[in-house]
């Protein structure tokens, strides 16, 4: 991979490919680990990239904050009020890994985000649908909720842990938790981090093929649904079991996705509501294997 020079000219690249940029301001705070060194003040180095770049017509959101600790929410804040001031047409957008945090945040941003990374970390990808859950409702139905899909492996940042990338199953069983639990945007972390093999001589560029042409088509079914999650309409299904599912709604039709966030084989039961049904049946009754995620078209 070749970075860009210069924002510029990054933003043309990804303009060339198709791309949205959101766009990195997230360690211009005094105190922070990675916070760049300068002789001025940090929010005049905000402003000067902002002013520069706002105008970049792939430009989707200002990224104000990863992960940092409420020690850090004034200037967070004060970043927020500033990117609002000074460009009223994008959104600033934060990600969070602590949801009993996230109403701390809510006045310093447009997007809240968490990102719970649970593969290699957990047996199970239940944590996905929970923090889902927590970010829609710090988010109040004013600020948008969305979702850090994990498709890094962990050992990217930790070389003492084995190496264990998301397989294709878990990355959309991530995916359609947190479609069920209402989010309204997924972001997939991260392309670089599937490269980190190279630093340690050990990267197979096979393999590396392998699992992105498994994210991609994760990636291709969720655009393909985009008819029926943008339309505003939805509801999450009550189920007994670890299985979950939503229904999304557009018009006369609508789109049923459900998910097993387990690593065994559940059985997914639910009565559809009234007026819907899928090939006349309107409960069903069907096996999801580990890490299984389904889409089904229901019709009135």
């Amino acid at each position: 991979m070749v970075l860009a020079r210069t924002p510029t000219v990054f933003f043309r690249r990804s303009r060339r490919h198709g791309l949205q940029v959101i766009y990195a301001i997230k360690d211009l705070y005094a105190g922070s680990r990675f916070a760049p060194a300068t002789r001025g003040s940090y929010a005049a180095l905000a402003a000067t990239q902002i002013n520069r770049l706002k105008n970049q017509p792939n430009l989707l959101a200002w990224y104000i904050n990863d992960e940092l600790g409420l020690e850090f929410l004034p200037q967070i804040a004060a970043r927020h009020q500033q990117v609002q001031r000074l460009d009223r047409h994008h959104p600033t957008f934060q990600v969070l890994n602590k949801t009993a945090a996230l109403d701390d945040y809510y006045n310093s941003t447009d997007i809240l985000a968490t990102d719970p990374y649970p593969v290699g970390s957990e047996p199970h990808l239940r944590r996905t649908l929970h923090d889902t859950l927590q970010t829609v409702r710090a988010a109040r139905g004013v600020k948008g909720a969305w979702m850090v899909i994990q498709i890094m492996d962990h050992a990217a940042y930790d070389s003492r842990r084995q190496a264990r990338a998301p397989t294709e199953d878990e990355v959309r069983a991530q995916a359609w938790l947190a479609l069920i639990g209402g989010a309204r945007g997924l972001l997939f972390y991260s392309y670089n981090d599937l490269f980190y093999q190279q630093q340690r001589g050990r990267f197979e560029r096979a393999a590396f093929a392998a699992q992105w042409r498994g994210i991609a088509r994760v990636a291709r079914q969720i655009s393909s649904f985009s008819p029926y999650l943008l339309t505003g309409d939805g509801v999450t299904l009550q189920l007994e079991g670890p299985a979950a599912a939503r229904i999304f709604v557009r018009g006369d039709s609508a789109l049923l996705l459900a998910a097993n966030p387990e690593a065994r084989t559940v059985t997914l039961r639910l009565t559809l509501p009234d007026g819907w049904h899928h090939q006349t049946e309107r409960t069903l009754t069907m096996s999801l294997p580990p890490f299984g995620a389904i889409h089904l078209p229901l019709q009135r």
